[in-house]
């Protein structure tokens, strides 16, 4: 919005439409969170955030290296004690509502108080970046602090006395949102459209203070290179999965066949294109109208086209939660397109303004239909626990499987079921290196269930607790971490519906995750299993 126009705005709008997707923000995040349970990667954060400093330090030096920083920054609240773990989650609301009232600054800056008032609410509506704001992981907070950078960003371009503040802050928020995760310096990248055009010394400025936001990406994911395996449970995606991901990160995919998510992009870049001609057309329209909307549809779509790049070239990188940057793209597209409508007179801002509302519209249902849905009964793991107590004996034997990638299993099984032994036994072992794959517990109790750890397969029943349908690759990972692996010929892993051997006795466990009874015939040595969630 240019400078004259902005001192003709009401400061009680200003506020408004800044403060409007906040309230929003803050209402549709605490919906959520009221509304499902913590999951095994918060509990990762509650684990780590538990330790000190050079414990964190040598358990991130095994596994979870990427995410230390944000371990280091939620160790404060281990502070309020291990009661409720959903604490963790409050550092990511807070910064999802921050970011909505920043999106609308931006969206105010640039194309007055009704962009400002669509493009904070689309943000704070759109289902993937809703799921991490009630998430207990970084995502979140790097998304705030990227688009308190670019506000930064935006302040120090303008032709103003004094800049220099606003080029330390947006250099240091940059660095800041990349070593919460190195994905955000691609974001950070997409900026150059915002300097494009300008003259040399301002160019030579961005890339001088953008270039910590690159270094210390690169950084981290050069210290982080050993512990890759941890993103093997992704696939290369293909084109249709890519078109998908875009989709779903612009908060328009109806989660159907790959053509209604192209479809939808279709009614996205519609509006970017109507928007663009609205404003580049316009009389005494400049320059900077038509870097912005470049600029959000840069941020939209150009994160998921190098980390498609990236997943062929590299290793797979692509899934949603890489790029959440990418919400503030689309929040800001569609506040400009409502920003065209009611400032520009003619078709295209019409046009531009009616999708927008298709946009909105569409987004709305997404978010009451998926981001808010409450999610029924407890976590998996603590149904799994459940099942367990309700059927186990003192005696039985239970295996915990816990994948590289898969942080937090065990440390959710024993905060379910409330075996505070267990819990800091785990904290104890964290540092030394990861976690077995296979944990090997003996049933104590029941009543609640506690368990300690087991040297020996001997017992009436062996429970096996996995989160995913357990492959041949983990049979023989559980043969070879588990103590007593010269005695695995004594039991089977089922694979496919059910198998069944005469006399003897089998329990099926209804649960998900993969939760498997395997009950011995002691005389002939032999067993059966059923694969639950077959």
């Amino acid at each position: 919005m240019p400078d004259a126009a902005r001192r003709r705005v009401p400061s009680a709008l200003v506020v408004a439409s800044v403060a409007v997707p906040m309230v929003v923000a803050a209402v549709v995040a605490g919906l959520r969170s009221a509304t499902r349970p913590l999951w095994r990667d918060e509990y990762a954060t509650a684990l780590h955030a538990s330790l000190d400093f050079g414990s964190l330090v040598r358990a991130v030096s095994h596994v979870d290296g990427v995410f230390g920083p944000y371990y280091a920054l939620m160790h404060p609240l281990h502070w309020l004690g291990d009661a409720d773990e959903a604490w963790y989650r409050l550092p990511s609301i807070a910064a999802f509502i921050v970011a909505a009232g920043g999106v609308a600054l931006l969206a105010l800056r640039w194309w007055g108080p009704v962009a400002a008032v669509v493009g904070g609410v689309v943000f704070a509506l759109n289902p993937v970046v809703l799921a991490q704001a009630t998430n207990a992981r970084p995502y979140a907070i790097s998304v705030a602090l990227f688009v308190a950078a670019l506000v930064a960003l935006d302040v120090a371009l303008r032709q103003t006395p004094r800049r220099w503040p606003a080029w330390v802050g947006y250099a240091l928020l940059a660095a800041l949102a990349a070593l919460l995760h190195p994905f955000a310096a691609v974001a950070v990248a997409t900026s150059a459209v915002l300097v494009a055009g300008r003259p040399g010394r301002t160019v030579v400025a961005w890339l001088a203070a953008s270039a910590p936001a690159g270094i210390v990406a690169l950084a981290m994911l050069v210290a982080t290179s050993g512990q890759s395996g941890q993103l093997t449970w992704l696939r290369p995606a293909d084109l249709r999965e890519t078109i998908a991901l875009l989709a779903d990160v612009a908060g328009v995919s109806p989660g159907y066949a790959v053509a209604f998510d192209l479809a939808a992009l279709g009614v996205v870049a519609a509006m970017a294109v109507t928007t663009l001609l609205a404003f580049g057309r316009a009389p005494g329209a400049g320059p900077d109208r038509v870097r912005t909307v470049l600029f959000a549809g840069a941020l939209l779509a150009l994160p998921a086209v190098v980390l498609f790049a990236g997943t062929w070239l590299v290793s797979p990188m692509l899934t949603d939660r890489y790029l959440i940057w990418s919400t503030v793209g689309c929040a800001l597209l569609v506040g400009a397109a409502a920003g065209a409508a009611v400032e520009r007179a003619g078709v295209r801002s019409l046009v531009a303004g009616a999708l927008a509302l298709v946009v909105v519209a569409g987004m709305v249902a997404l978010t009451v239909q998926r981001g808010l849905a409450r999610q029924p009964g407890p976590s998996d793991l603590a149904q799994a626990v459940d099942l367990i107590e309700a059927s186990a004996r003192p005696g039985d034997r239970i295996v915990i499987a816990q994948r590289y990638w898969e942080g937090g299993v065990a440390y959710e099984f024993a905060r379910a079921a409330g075996d505070d032994a267990y819990g800091e036994a785990l904290r104890a072992l964290v540092p030394d290196g990861p976690q077995p794959f296979a944990d090997l517990r003996v049933v104590t109790g029941v009543d609640p269930l506690t368990t300690e750890p087991a040297d020996t397969l001997d017992g009436e029943d062996l429970w096996l607790v996995a989160l995913t349908p357990v492959t041949d690759d983990d049979r023989d990972a559980l043969g070879r971490s588990s103590p007593t692996a010269s005695h695995a010929s004594t039991w089977t892993m089922p694979r496919g519906s059910a198998s069944s051997t005469s006399g003897t006795r089998t329990a099926a466990a209804r649960a998900d995750p993969r939760t498997m009874r395997i009950a011995r015939d002691r005389p002939e040595g032999r067993c059966a299993g059923i694969d639950s969630a077959a």
